[in-house]
């Protein structure tokens, strides 16, 4: 019988089991307490369970919360990541196509800067030569007028 159940509040059923009724009899006690006076006041282990479900939840939902910002301020990072990371490769990649160009123009500048030196080699070697062969020719020229002027004043003064 229920500790907090009157006797008014109980009763008995019993189960024969055999030929013999009396002693094969079960007897199973059934209490009926009313829910009023039962649980009038909630018990300490409920109060307690209670205020740590109380206290769990409040921690689970701080934690969640905190999850959500950490995952908000996490995504915002990776676009942030991906942004940076495709500025860059574009950057990168601009900047290898410029050092590409500047290598074949820095090539093309010495081919052409080596093709003008030979150019103004050549070009002084010619103009040496010119100088020379004018300086020849003057010579020959005033050889030759003497010769002619001298042959024509022979001719003149008859000679």
């Amino acid at each position: 019988m229920r500790i907090d159940a009157k006797p008014s509040q109980c009763f008995r059923t019993g189960l024969h089991r055999g030929s013999s009724a009396r002693k094969n009899r079960v007897y199973t006690d059934f209490c009926t307490v009313p829910c009023s006076t039962t649980y009038k006041t909630p018990s300490t282990t409920y109060i307690v369970r209670s205020t740590v479900y109380k206290v769990i939840s409040t921690v689970y939902n701080a934690c969640s919360t905190t999850y959500i910002v950490i995952s908000t301020v996490y995504h915002a990072c990776s676009t942030m990541y991906k942004v940076i990371s495709t500025t860059y490769i574009a950057i990168s990649t601009v900047y290898h196509a410029c050092s590409t160009t500047y290598k074949v123009v820095s090539t093309q500048y010495k081919v052409i800067s080596t093709t003008f030196i030979a150019i103004t080699t050549v070009y002084k070697v010619i103009s040496t030569t010119y100088k020379a062969c004018s300086t020849v020719y003057k010579v020959i020229l005033h050889i030759h007028i003497e010769k002619v002027t001298s042959k024509l004043y022979s001719v003149l003064l008859g000679k």
